[in-house]
């Protein structure tokens, strides 16, 4: 809805006489009865300028006009057309001018025209005021915004235990893009990293040593836009890091944000952990292989005490064996003894029992044989 035009000429006709020749040209009006009345439909956005007569204006009537116009934003400068009977000097009608601010002064009796133009630029002015009112919460609101992602994130930047740096690349003697430096770190960065005010320092400034490296993995993150996350160490302050870096775009800002935290603790563990794996695995096969010998070596005891209880066995069968052997041959002996005895005169039996004494002699030496093998009686 259009912005009405507030009329407050309480003499005679005058309001009517205004509001008739207005709305002929097509302009909307809206007759006040006083000052608070007005204001009110300037509140309300009703009405978008104000015509006032001078002898409306008491002093009461302008200390609230200007009381309210000094509450406005600044954007708003509103659009006044003031009405005087040409009584009074200039410095009347300027003092009234200042006060009341972006005043139109028109002299009495009006010019139809005259009246219908000043009112027109008067609504116009207002309603590219209102454009301007947009366009500034516009700015006030994004800046707003901005203040409190601004602030958000400081408060993350400044609070988050994570180290945290922007890193930005230039080209450097080595070539294009060989060598960046620290825009941004936070109070974490210097606890992880173990260096502090990095900000301002080049990277083979920092680490001269391990500069390549550095400029490698994250000018390859810078190129191909692909985030990262990986383990390193840093060798200059000895931390072990866990890192992730991705692109801030667009790629020509030519920026890495690199978030990361200290692992040497963890790390730490996990070496001493593989090297405790390592010793306790040697030390397994170690056992395992002295087991194996113990085996082996349980298994020439065995076998021995095996060949020992046969050998024992077999002196125990041969000595029974000989024993028996000699009880029986024992009687052969005497039996030959006696025939040889009684057969002294006969050539052909002696020479028959002397043989048959000679084997008995030889059997006799083989039982004692048979005997040495025997264990010893008990």
């Amino acid at each position: 809805m259009a912005q009405c035009l507030a009329i407050l000429a309480p003499s005679g006709r005058d309001s009517k006489v205004i509001h008739d020749i207005l709305a002929g040209a097509g302009v909307n009006t809206c007759i006040e009865g006083n000052v608070p009345a007005v204001l009110s439909a300037l509140n309300e956005v009703r009405a978008g300028a104000a015509i006032l007569a001078e002898e409306a204006l008491t002093q009461e009537g302008l200390a609230q006009f200007e009381a309210w116009l000094a509450n406005q934003p600044l954007w708003s400068d509103l659009p006044v057309i003031l009405l005087t009977r040409g009584r009074g000097g200039p410095e009347t009608k300027m003092e009234l001018a200042s006060r009341l601010g972006n005043v139109t002064i028109l002299e009495r009796p009006l010019h139809p025209v005259t009246l219908v133009s000043a009112a027109r630029a008067a609504l116009r002015a207002r309603a590219r005021q209102h454009v301007a009112e947009r366009y500034v919460i516009e700015i006030e609101t994004s800046e707003r915004r901005f203040r409190e992602s601004e602030e958000k994130y400081r408060t993350l930047f400044n609070t988050m235990d994570e180290g945290f740096c922007i890193i930005e690349f230039f080209d450097g003697p080595e070539g294009p893009n060989s060598d960046y430096i620290h825009v941004e770190a936070n109070d974490a960065y210097a606890r992880h990293a173990g260096i502090a005010n990095v900000v301002g320092q080049k990277v083979r400034e920092m680490v001269p040593d391990e500069a390549d490296e550095w400029v490698r993995i994250y000018g390859k993150v810078l190129k191909t836009g692909d985030p990262i996350r990986f383990e390193r160490e840093l060798v200059a302050t000895g931390r072990h890091l866990e890192l992730s870096a991705f692109r801030i775009e667009p790629p020509e800002r030519r920026q890495v944000a690199v978030l990361f935290q200290d692992i040497t603790t963890r790390r730490s563990a996990e070496i001493a952990l593989q090297e405790l794996n390592a010793t306790l695995e040697a030390r397994i096969a170690e056992a395992v292989a002295e087991s194996v010998r113990d085996q082996k070596k349980l298994a020439d005891a065995t076998q021995r005490m095996h060949e020992m209880a046969k050998l024992e066995t077999l002196g125990q069968l041969t000595g029974g064996v000989a024993h028996d052997f000699n009880n029986l041959l024992t009687p052969i002996v005497g039996a030959l003894d006696m025939l040889h005895r009684h057969h002294v005169g006969d050539d052909r039996s002696a020479r028959l029992i002397s043989g048959a004494m000679q084997a008995s002699q030889r059997a006799a030496t083989l039982v004692q044989r048979l005997l040495s093998f025997a264990p010893p009686a008990p």
